[in-house]
């Protein structure tokens, strides 16, 4: 009789066990995406000449995604969380192939949120806030600072503080680039405080070790394709130097405000190279405004001044300045019919001439 007992507890023992288990540790999983296509023109003048091309692209995205992101109960107060993400996943011109987008798992709790993997950096999710437009993923929003590459940084740790006063949030990132010298390696931090409607100010700062680099700028003056220099951004490096181990240091300010009928945005960024008199200052200014119910106008001004560090062009100066304007309009919840056009523009300094990129998009977007 005692041993039937004893069967019949550890039974039940090792049922409630698996059941409680179960319930603990159920994940929830949601799977989302974008799907974004425009017709587009883009028009570039440079030394060689005027050139002109057409072509399909995700202009409002400048991806097209598909994102799966979770969490799992892990008992009281605390979870862990996951994300991973594909880019190009649709129709698009030469990328036939989805690749990785972000990737990161981690726990949250009363101590936070503390991610692992490939993810936003700090100054990116500071400044892409306050973008009305919402082409700051297109490359040259603010110029070329690293602090607001246009991919998510892989092999990175972030920790989110919890906040302990209403509408203060802090992020910590940590990024390794997974060499001997510690090349690649950067640290990032921003400080954010709103409401969640009204207002929006940050502070972001991003430190960066780089790799010694060439001059681009001869590759640039004689490529005769648009498509290898993007649509909106022709890279001419700042920082140009032959030493190597240079860190890229940046700081910057993002703040909106929603007056009712407009919202006004502004941005100022600085970024210079240690070691060399390399630096860039960016300031950005614009405003959304709701023309309709479903109709919104955003536009966004740009200007980067610019010193080059090194080489027979080291002390010299250029000036990138440019703007954005995008008319949205919702055909639904989901569904997005939109119109983007913008161009990005340098001076004499940089060639010897007029250079300049330009782009008109008609597009939908669906998100799901």
């Amino acid at each position: 009789m005692f041993k039937k007992n004893l069967k019949d507890v550890l039974h039940f023992f090792l049922f409630s066990l698996f059941a409680s288990t179960s319930l603990s540790a159920y994940s929830e999983v949601t799977i989302s995406g974008t799907v974004d296509q425009a017709y587009e023109t883009v028009k570039l003048t440079n030394i060689t000449g005027k050139l002109k091309i057409n072509r399909i692209e995700p202009t409002l995205s400048n991806y097209n995604e598909l994102k799966f992101t979770g969490s799992e109960n892990l008992g009281p107060g605390l979870k862990a969380i996951f994300e991973i993400s594909f880019k190009d996943v649709g129709p698009d011109d030469a990328d036939k192939i989805a690749s990785n987008y972000t990737s990161f798992v981690g726990l949250e709790g009363g101590f936070g949120k503390l991610k692992i993997g490939q993810q936003w950096r700090p100054m990116f999710n500071a400044v892409a806030y306050v973008d009305p437009t919402q082409l700051v993923y297109v490359p040259g929003f603010v110029g070329t600072s690293a602090g607001l590459a246009t991919t998510p940084l892989a092999n990175s740790i972030t920790y989110s503080l919890p906040s302990f006063i209403p509408g203060v949030f802090v992020q910590y990132q940590k990024g390794y680039g997974e060499t001997s010298t510690r090349q690649g390696d950067s640290t990032g931090l921003n400080l954010i405080f709103t409401d969640g409607e009204k207002f929006f100010v940050a502070y972001a700062t991003n430190v960066e070790k780089m790799n010694s680099v060439g001059n681009f700028e001869g590759a640039a003056a004689g490529t005769s394709t648009i498509a290898q220099l993007g649509p909106l951004s022709p890279y001419f490096t700042i920082y140009d130097s032959t030493n190597g181990g240079e860190r890229r240091m940046a700081s910057g300010v993002a703040a909106s405000y929603n007056f009712g009928p407009f919202k006004l945005v502004y941005g100022n960024l600085s970024e210079k190279v240690e070691g060399t008199v390399a630096k860039q200052d960016t300031e950005v200014m614009g405003v959304k405004i709701p023309l309709a119910q479903s109709l919104d106008f955003g536009y966004i001004k740009t200007k980067s001044d610019n010193k080059r560090g090194s080489g027979a062009l080291t002390g010299t100066s250029f000036t990138q300045s440019g703007n954005r304007m995008l008319l949205t309009y919702g055909l639904s919840k989901r569904t997005t019919a939109y119109f983007a056009k913008g161009q990005v523009k340098y001076d004499g300094l940089i060639l010897g001439s007029e250079f300049k990129t330009s782009i008109d998009a008609l597009g939908i977007q669906h998100k799901f």
